[in-house]
This record gives structure tokens, C-alpha cells and sequence, in this order.
């Protein structure tokens, strides 16, 4: 995997003072998914990328390090980003429009629905939700069930903890497990292919 290899050399040292998390963790590689992500984006050069889970905004910090001049990261979370301790995103990180994050849970079919476009639209989604056995198998089933004009790399976090197991072994698509170069608890991909609407 090309992206894996790459993922040795990026450096995102550049990010560390934007906190204690971002010092210890964002170039900690292979061990957490960072580097990886950047990697991805680097490789994929994606338009849209989809993140679920902002929380500190670590892993949207990352992936913008890679993102495509002209390309966007939405990023959802069920509360502001500016409500963790800690957190690591700025409110300039919004003011060119790379970056944007949308309050709500997509595992809801209404909520998703009204987002429907731009999951559509995304060549690339980073799944890190709560990982509680309910809303990743939600997610996914809507996700997957959606047509699309071009392929849609998914990744997920946490593909080994207990509640992912079952979740990631249904999986049926094309799957790929990366925790030798992602994260100690699991990462893994799976590649949504393009399929138009009938």
C-alpha cells in the first residue's frame, strides 16, 4: 500500500504546539492513525472529504495538511469541536472554507438524508464515531446503499475494539485491515466503487 509507505515520512511536527494531544500523539506513527490519514489524502487527492467524529480535531488537522488546493473536509460531530478540553482546531482552521463542521448524527436517516449530497459526493470517509455497536452498522447501511458516479475510499478507526468486531468481519465489500500502519486499536478500509443511479 503505497499510502502506508508514505506514511513513515510525512512529517506534521509543524502542528505539535496546538496541544498537549497533538504533541504527544499526531507523529506517533505507526501506533496512531495520523500520519496515515495525511497519507491517504496524499495519495487519493480527494475534492470532498468526509470525517464523522470532529472531537479535538486532531485527524481533521491531519488530513487538511494533505488536502488538495481547491478541496474541502466536512467534518460531523454530535457537538462543537470548541467544547473538548483541548481541542486542537482554531477558529481560523475555518476561515478559507477548507473546513467546515456540520452538527448531527448521520446515523439518523433524516439527518442523513439531508446531508445525502455530500456523501455522495465524497471520495473519502473517515469514520471515528463512538464505536458503541449501534452506529457504525447504521452508518455504514446508509452509506453503502447510496449510488454514486466515483468510488469512495471509507476508513475506519477502531476496527479491533470489542464492539467493531463483528461489525468490520461483516463487512463484505473490498476491505483492507491497516493497523500495521494505523492505529494500536485498528484501522481499517474499505472501498465503496462507483455505482449510478438507475
Amino acid at each position: 500500500m503505497v499510502a502506508g509507505v508514505r506514511a513513515f515520512d510525512l512529517d506534521l511536527s509543524n502542528l505539535h504546539q496546538r496541544s498537549r494531544s497533538a504533541f504527544t500523539t499526531l507523529s506517533l506513527h505507526p501506533g496512531e492513525h495520523y500520519c496515515l490519514l495525511a497519507a491517504l489524502v496524499e495519495h487519493i487527492q480527494p475534492s470532498l472529504v468526509v470525517e464523522i467524529g470532529t472531537f479535538t480535531g486532531l485527524s481533521a488537522l491531519a488530513i487538511l495538511s494533505t488536502l488538495p488546493i481547491g478541496a474541502r473536509l466536512i467534518s460531523y460531530d454530535i457537538v462543537p469541536w470548541s467544547t473538548f478540553p483541548e481541542h486542537a482546531l482554531r477558529d481560523a482552521d475555518f476561515d478559507d472554507g477548507r473546513l467546515e463542521q456540520r452538527i448531527g448524527n448521520l446515523a439518523d436517516p433524516g439527518y442523513f438524508q439531508q446531508n445525502r449530497k455530500v456523501l455522495q459526493s465524497a471520495s473519502m470517509v473517515f469514520v471515528d464515531g463512538p464505536k458503541d455497536g449501534a452506529f457504525e452498522p447504521k452508518f455504514f447501511r446508509l452509506l453503502s446503499g447510496l449510488p454514486r458516479a466515483q468510488s469512495c475510499w471509507v476508513v475506519f478507526d477502531d476496527i479491533r475494539l470489542w464492539k467493531m468486531l463483528a461489525f468490520w468481519r461483516g463487512i463484505s465489500l473490498p476491505k483492507f485491515d491497516a493497523t500495521s500502519v494505523g492505529h494500536w486499536s485498528g484501522t481499517g478500509l474499505c472501498l465503496l466503487t462507483a455505482s449510478p443511479e438507475q
